[in-house]
């Protein structure tokens, strides 16, 4: 036989529903700003600046984006590359059609035989080009009228 007895729940009293509300409030009271949180948000903020981007000499460009001073709108931005196919791109896409008609388009797949022009993102000139068998060719500036 189980003894268990059903326990029995005490009503609260009217005083300790008083005192209970009234450290509610308390806790609401008190969960606000304290002083001393008012005086920390007083005090200014220190923002640290941003080291500014290093920026790269045209002639050590390579085939990724980098920071450089734009020599046609004189300000400095971040380069956009472009990759244009020559025409030996074309030619061995042909000679290997000749082979198998599925590998004309390993060429441009693979990116063979592609020149990298690169542009200033800010002005949209192009500043200069890397050949696939050479070294960097920098474009020539355009004289800009100043008025």
């Amino acid at each position: 036989m189980d003894t268990h007895e059903p326990q029995q729940k005490e009503a609260p009293s009217a005083g300790k529903l008083k005192v209970e509300n009234f450290i509610q409030d308390e806790n609401i009271i008190l969960s606000g700003p304290t002083p001393s949180t008012t005086i920390q948000s007083m005090e200014p903020t220190i923002v640290r600046e941003q080291d500014p981007p290093k920026v790269t000499p045209l002639e050590n460009l390579t085939e990724t984006p980098a920071w450089i001073d734009c020599p046609s709108c004189n300000r400095r931005a971040m380069t956009r590359i472009s990759k244009e196919g020559t025409t030996m791109q074309t030619v061995v896409g042909f000679l290997l059609c000749l082979c198998c008609v599925c590998l004309t388009c390993l060429p441009c797949l693979c990116g063979w035989f592609e020149n990298t022009d690169i542009y200033c993102t800010s002005c949209g000139i192009r500043i200069a080009t890397i050949p696939v068998d050479g070294p960097i060719q920098l474009a020539p500036v355009a004289a800009r009228n100043t008025k």
